[in-house]
């Protein structure tokens, strides 16, 4: 039986959205690490300065998520 061309894009289409969600995956893991690394290693900032640190970090990973879906 042969494919046609909607089991093509059906294809691709899962293929790039697997690719995304990897991705942003990976993005979430980094930055969780970054978040720990911020809380363990920079005792020294104030927890006002650790806590804008961390929001940026979040927001941006909040627009990379909109970007991706």
């Amino acid at each position: 039986m042969e494919k046609s061309y909607h089991d093509y894009i059906f294809e691709s289409k899962h293929k790039k959205q697997k690719k995304i969600f990897f991705y942003l995956y990976v993005i979430m893991i980094t930055f969780r690490a970054l978040e720990e690394f911020v809380k363990e290693k920079l005792p020294a900032f104030g927890d006002e300065k650790r806590d804008y640190i961390l929001s940026v970090k979040l927001s941006r990973l909040q627009i990379i998520r909109r970007e991706f879906v």
